[in-house]
């Protein structure tokens, strides 16, 4: 069988992209979106990794190792790793996707010309509340842990106060920003809170599936993966006193609970 019949597929599969930022359940819902056995899903490819790995082994190099190899430069380099990345998938796939965090997506502005190209769905998973985004990397820093497979106690972790209200901020920018960026350019937008996502993962996953086309009514929607910091504020914050004095009279007060 020839390269471009094997390919063939890719025409007809839903493309999509879940747009995030770090320590907002992605993997999780990635992991969750991978129980249906017609998606074919890639981690993070714009990481500085060797192996871009797909939960069932569907590995790629991740970009960077691809870039230095083809010897191109970008935007091409950018657009032809995409493309691999579509093929790469089984050729049964009714769905092809990836992950994409919102600093990788600001600093190659030619993903988004490429995703609008191939008329790529983006799933925007969004996490409202920024403080419990830089907790959860104080508790990742902490344990060593990115996602977990079983309870694990963090214990308490001290936010560092310094710098705290620009990192909210930038947080808080980012996010506008691709929400901005999702209005302006021609894609079709499912956004996933992640509240949402907690509550009632399995709806909100096929409510996902329903936005790419994708029957999904016999499949059995599950995740090994748990929720690492599962304590209130007060609990987990060692200086909390010291956090809601800085957040006082803030929009970012009503995050601390």
């Amino acid at each position: 069988m020839n390269r471009k019949s094997e390919d063939r597929y890719t025409e007809h599969a839903a493309k999509f992209c879940l747009l995030s930022t770090q320590r907002s359940g992605s993997t999780w819902l990635m992991t969750l979106l991978a129980s249906h056995p017609g998606v074919a899903i890639y981690n993070e490819p714009f990481v500085a990794k060797h192996v871009c790995e797909s939960p069932r082994g569907w590995n790629l190099p991740y970009f960077f190792r691809c870039h230095s190899q083809m010897g191109w430069f970008r935007p091409l380099s950018t657009c032809t790793y995409l493309t691999r990345l579509q093929e790469s998938a089984p050729r049964a796939s009714a769905a092809v996707g990836f992950k994409l965090m919102y600093n990788q997506f600001f600093l190659r502005p030619e993903i988004a010309i490429k995703l609008a190209r191939d008329r790529y769905r983006v799933v925007h998973l969004v996490r409202e509340n920024l403080l419990d985004v830089l907790l959860s990397k104080e508790v990742a820093r902490k344990t060593g842990l990115m996602f977990s497979t079983e309870k694990v106690d963090a214990g308490t972790v001290t936010l560092p106060n310094q710098r705290l209200l620009w990192r909210l901020r930038k947080a808080n920018l980012y996010l506008q920003t691709a929400r901005v960026v999702l209005r302006l350019l021609p894609f079709e937008v499912c956004t996933v809170y992640y509240d949402q996502l907690q509550q009632n993962p399995e709806e909100t996953v096929r409510s996902i599936f329903r936005f790419m086309d994708i029957a999904n009514e016999n499949v059995v929607i599950s995740s090994d993966q748990i929720k690492i910091n599962q304590a209130a504020h007060r609990d987990v914050i060692a200086n909390y006193d010291e956090i809601r004095r800085l957040l006082r009279n803030t929009c970012y007060a009503k995050m601390l609970n």
